[in-house]
């Protein structure tokens, strides 16, 4: 229900103008559903806690989802894969950002994105080892795959058109 950052930067997917991005396609991004993280928090403190002790809680480097294979999953759900821009390392990019940057509207979408882009170039996992240990056997607490989470999440974003249908602002667009 809760529309933050991440979620705006994916409608922002659907206009986007630029036909390249710096970041790192293999960089990882630990995504993980609140509700899951709020009933693993629960069990932890529960049955789990002990002074000094820390449990990250999130999908951990081995369930985290590359930048390149969220771009793809992004553009393929929003049905724009062939307008997906290509990622390019940063030095690439500087290379190019006299042609991609090219028109006053993609000048305008760089300008919003540059507060999100240097998230997607760095490797955003936690090691989750001692939270995997002390959730294992428990099926209600089980890691939801991440690849299927996201689906889900935009999947809800573009159905409620990023939450338009609540507010009372119904849009027939993205």
């Amino acid at each position: 229900a809760q529309f933050n950052y991440f979620h705006q930067l994916l409608r922002l997917a659907a206009i986007n103008p630029l036909a390249a991005i710096p970041a790192l396609a293999r960089a990882k991004i630990d995504l993980i559903a609140s509700d899951w993280a709020a009933r693993v928090f629960d069990f932890l403190l529960a049955a789990q806690w002990q002074p000094r002790e820390i449990f990250h809680i999130c999908a951990g480097p081995q369930n985290a989802l590359p930048i390149g294979e969220l771009f793809e999953l992004s553009f393929d759900l929003l049905g724009l894969a062939e307008r997906r821009p290509k990622i390019l390392t940063q030095e690439e990019f500087n290379a190019n950002a006299s042609l991609i940057l090219s028109t006053a509207s993609r000048r305008h979408m760089w300008q919003n994105l540059t507060r999100f882009l240097p998230h997607m170039n760095v490797d955003q996992t936690f090691e989750c080892a001692r939270v995997t240990k002390a959730i294992a056997g428990r099926s209600h607490l089980e890691l939801p795959d991440s690849k299927s989470l996201f689906r889900d999440a935009l999947s809800y974003c573009m159905a409620t058109n990023w939450n338009q249908y609540s507010s009372g602002q119904l849009s027939t667009t993205a």
